[in-house]
């Protein structure tokens, strides 16, 4: 027999789900673990364990105090992600997270590949292949064919040419 929670089924009894949460050792690890074992959300599993998420503390000055201030803010300034910050300054990743987290400041996200879309097009247009096309954005081939997707375009067939000195009779 399985309990429910506010009208919702769950696979595991409320007390075993209490049990299991008191006895981890991640109590964040397992209240995901256990959103996933009873197909429900993760804040229904906090209700019935009375989970209180983790405050994550702001690094200390301590931590930020030695890093170069004034390159990582023109860097940062500059449009550039932590990533591409790390890469300049030689710092890691997380010393910059660190640095713009203790600034307040939000992260320079780069989500799609800057490129023209008008010069993309033409180049679709012109019967370019997606490794084409790609090679000559300068961006990856799966960039090109999310770019294709979300456009609704198919693929473009190339036709293949033998050359003259060629002994394959594949296709053409």
């Amino acid at each position: 027999m399985t309990d429910t929670y506010n009208g919702r089924r769950l696979y595991m009894p409320i007390s075993e789900i209490q049990k299991s949460y008191r006895d981890s050792a991640d109590k964040d690890l397992q209240v995901r673990i256990l959103a996933d074992l009873n197909l429900c959300s993760r804040k229904m599993i906090e209700e019935i364990t009375g989970h209180k998420k983790t405050a994550y503390k702001k690094p200390s000055w301590e931590v930020v105090k030695d890093l170069p201030n004034e390159r990582l803010m023109e860097l940062y300034k500059a449009g550039l992600t932590d990533n591409k910050i790390a890469d300049e300054t030689g710092l890691t990743v997380h010393k910059v997270g660190a640095w713009r987290w203790y600034y307040n400041l939000e992260a320079n996200r780069h989500r799609y590949s800057k490129f023209s879309g008008h010069e993309a097009r033409e180049l679709y247009d012109n019967g370019c292949s997606d490794a084409e096309m790609a090679e000559k954005l300068e961006i990856s081939a799966s960039s090109v064919l999310k770019w294709r997707l979300r456009n609704g375009l198919k693929v473009n067939k190339h036709v293949k040419k033998p050359d003259e000195t060629s002994t394959d009779r594949g296709y053409i």
